[in-house]
């Protein structure tokens, strides 16, 4: 639902026989954002709930979860990538449908490398470190309440024998 009033919308008016119409633009730019929002939250109550098989298959798609990975990263570094980009054209582009593709797809590919450069040499380094560390700090803190407990224990017993 959400999905739709967003895509077939966008997808009339980026055609050719678009005319601009009052009529049509006022509802979709009143209830456009709500109604979107609303598809995302279902979505969301969703997959918190369990419910939507469809839903949880595509999230735990093997694909999915790559993209998921590599998505901090990209969203690092596409900026850079962009601007540099930019800064780095000396002379005036020509713009029709077939550049701007090719030049989005070379601006996604190239994010997508270096996020991947960036995933594997800092975040999943650093993610098995603090799972580590952090494995170490929990079995540690459970043989302190554990030990905790047992002395509690031990003291209570004591108490009521006196």
């Amino acid at each position: 639902m959400s999905l739709g009033i967003v895509v077939l919308p966008g997808l009339w008016i980026f055609s050719k026989s678009y005319y601009d119409s009052f009529w049509f633009s006022l509802p979709y730019f009143l209830f456009n954002t709500t109604i979107f929002g609303l598809g995302i939250i279902t979505a969301l109550i969703g997959f918190t709930k369990g419910i939507g098989w469809m839903a949880k298959w595509c999230v735990e798609w093997d694909p999915l979860y790559i993209l998921g990975r590599l998505s901090y990263s990209c969203f690092l570094v596409h900026y850079t990538i962009c601007v540099l980009k930019l800064g780095s054209s000396t002379s005036v582009n020509h713009a029709d449908d077939l550049s701007i593709f090719f030049e989005t797809m070379e601006l996604l590919m190239s994010s997508f490398f270096f996020a991947l450069i960036l995933t594997l040499t800092v975040e999943m380094p650093v993610t098995a470190l603090q799972s580590t560390f952090m494995k170490k700090n929990a079995e540690s803190k459970s043989k302190k309440t554990e030990s905790g407990t047992n002395k509690n224990n031990e003291m209570n017993q004591r108490l009521k024998k006196s």
